[in-house]
C-alpha cells in the first residue's frame, strides 16, 4: 500500500481486508474510459501494461491524459495500478506478464476533454473500441442526465459480448440527486461513494457511511470508497498532492 510518513494511505483496501490473492489469476482486460492515462507515470511505464490506446475525441490511437486534474490517470490507478513495489496498488493490479495475479492489461480510452467533458458519442465509440479490443470490464467515471436509445443499445451490445460496464452515479446528492447515465442504464453497475473513518460535516457525518455528495437514487447498485482516495496523477498535478505523481481525490468516480 502507498505510505506517507509510515502510514497506510489506501484505507479502502485496508478496510476491506484486501490482499493480492483476492485479485485472482488471469483476470480479464479492463478499459478505463476517461481523460486518458499518463503512460510516462512510474506506475504505467512498463511496456505491455497499457494496450490499444484510443482517443474517441481526436480519433487517434493515443490516450495520454490531457485533463487539468489528471482524472483518468487517478481512476486507472485505483482500478489497476500494478503491484510493482512502486507507489500504490490497484484493486485488481495490472500485469504485463501472463500468470501474475491481477488484470492482464489496461485499455486507456480518452473520451473526455481537458475540462473533463465527455459526450454520449465519445462514450459510445469508446465502449465499442474497448470491447472490440478485448475488454471485459469497462469503467466509465463520467455521465450526465438524459437517456439515449443508441447508448442503451451499445450497452446491450457489450453485455451480449460478455463485457461488464461500471459507472459512477454522480456527485449531486446534496443538490438535485439526478439519475445520471450511463449509470442509470440496464446492464450497468452504478457505484456510489462511501466516506472514510473521519467525520467531516456536512459531507461525511457518519464514519464509513454514504458520502452526502453521492447520488442515492435507483441508479446505485453498490457503494465503494470514494473519499480521500490516493492514486496516480500526472506529475504536473499538484492539487492535494501527497508525493510527486500521487494525490487524493473524492467522488463517485473514485468509487467506480
Amino acid at each position: 500500500f502507498f505510505t506517507v510518513t509510515g502510514q497506510n494511505q489506501q484505507w479502502g483496501l485496508r478496510q476491506g481486508n484486501w490482499t493480492l490473492g483476492l485479485s485472482g489469476y488471469d483476470r480479464p482486460t479492463i478499459a478505463i474510459l476517461d481523460s486518458g492515462v499518463d503512460s510516462r507515470h512510474e506506475e504505467w511505464d512498463d511496456p505491455g501494461l497499457l494496450v490499444a490506446p484510443r482517443s474517441t475525441i481526436r480519433r487517434t490511437n493515443k490516450a495520454e491524459d490531457g485533463s487539468d486534474r489528471g482524472h483518468g490517470t487517478h481512476v486507472a490507478g485505483i482500478a489497476a495500478a500494478p503491484a510493482n513495489g512502486v507507489g500504490i496498488v490497484g484493486v485488481a493490479p495490472a500485469s504485463a506478464n501472463p500468470g501474475v495475479p491481477g488484470v492482464s492489461k489496461v485499455i486507456p480510452v480518452q473520451i473526455a476533454d481537458a475540462r473533463g467533458i465527455s459526450q454520449d458519442s465519445t462514450m459510445i465509440a469508446g465502449i465499442r473500441w474497448a470491447v472490440n479490443n478485448g475488454a471485459k470490464v469497462v469503467n466509465i467515471s463520467s455521465g450526465g442526465p438524459g437517456a439515449s436509445i443508441a447508448f442503451q443499445d451499445t450497452i446491450n451490445w457489450a453485455y451480449r459480448r460478455g463485457a461488464l460496464v461500471v459507472a459512477s452515479v454522480g456527485n449531486e446528492g446534496l443538490d438535485d440527486n439526478l439519475v445520471n447515465f450511463p449509470a442509470g442504464y440496464d446492464h450497468v453497475i452504478g457505484v456510489g461513494a462511501l466516506c472514510d473513518g473521519t467525520v467531516v460535516v456536512p459531507e461525511c457525518p457518519t464514519p464509513y457511511g454514504r458520502a452526502r455528495f453521492s447520488n442515492f437514487n435507483y441508479s446505485v447498485d453498490v457503494m465503494a470508497p470514494g473519499v480521500n482516495i490516493v492514486s496516480t496523477v500526472p506529475l504536473a498535478i499538484q492539487e492535494r498532492q501527497v508525493a510527486p505523481g500521487y494525490a487524493f481525490k473524492d467522488g463517485t468516480s473514485m468509487a467506480a
